[in-house]
């Protein structure tokens, strides 16, 4: 009953909420270990990083979990995701960066590699490591020291989140889902023969719908699905039933439940 947006949002804003109090305590561990390169004047870009990180993590998470089934799958592959695509491929673009053959295309690569909010982290912890060796005397704003990631992580957290509220809109109408996606099981209402009382008390409902003389509680097509993309259940198909005024309901299932 909540609305689509409200919910989302809310659940971001939360999850937000609730990763940076140990992400900004991370701050601490970099100042005990004595990495100055990630505190000290360097702080700000530090913080907005870790901000704009969890900020993107979270939708990106959103839109991968709708992949799957199984909460606990869900979370081994996304770990080992995030470590893959946070510290292997920065690791990889730190090697090919240093590569004078391999430099040019890695950087066209770099593009592809920040759609990723894991390997933009990276990005930016790395490049604040190694901003001022070599001579190079680099801005700490520069684009390719955390602008770009920046940029990124800031893009896709919201353009995520509108994929988000896009997948759930759809699996929320069936018959958008079964029209976008027509192979998909069990999407497609199957005829059954209802019983007569319940096809008496539908056309009772929805003549008071029609008329606006409705009772004190009036459902009128309640239908619920479950499942992932490619596995929708329909588990509550096109319910009606009146409640009028000082009456005691009770609804049964067919097995009496």
């Amino acid at each position: 009953g909540v609305d689509l947006l409200a919910y989302w949002l809310s659940t971001w804003m939360w999850d937000v909420i609730s990763a940076l109090i140990p992400g900004l305590l991370s701050m601490f561990v970099f100042l005990g270990y004595g990495f100055h390169e990630l505190t000290g004047e360097n702080s700000g870009a530090m913080i907005l990083t870790i901000l704009l990180y969890f900020f993107s993590i979270t939708t990106f998470s959103y839109v991968a979990s709708f992949l799957f089934d199984n909460p606990n799958t869900a979370q081994n592959v996304m770990l080992l995701l995030y470590v893959t695509l946070g510290a292997m491929l920065s690791i990889a673009s730190l090697i090919l960066d240093n590569i004078a053959s391999t430099r040019d295309i890695n950087k066209d690569l770099k593009y592809m590699y920040r759609l990723f909010p894991p390997f933009c982290f990276s990005e930016i912890v790395i490049n604040l490591l190694i901003r001022n060796q070599n001579g190079r005397n680099l801005s700490l704003w520069d684009m390719d020291v955390t602008g770009y990631p920046m940029l990124f992580m800031f893009l896709m957290a919201f353009v995520l989140f509108i994929v988000v509220l896009c997948i759930e809109f759809v699996l929320l109408n069936p018959y958008l889902f079964t029209w976008l996606i027509p192979t998909a099981p069990n999407t497609v209402d199957h005829d059954r023969k209802e019983d007569p009382d319940i096809l008496k008390e539908k056309e009772r409902v929805r003549d008071m719908v029609d008329t606006g003389n409705m009772e004190m509680v009036t459902l009128c097509g309640l239908r619920k699905v479950y499942g992932t993309v490619g596995n929708v259940k329909v588990a509550v198909k096109d319910m009606h039933f009146g409640v009028p005024l000082g009456q005691c309901f009770g609804f049964l299932g067919i097995n009496g439940a």
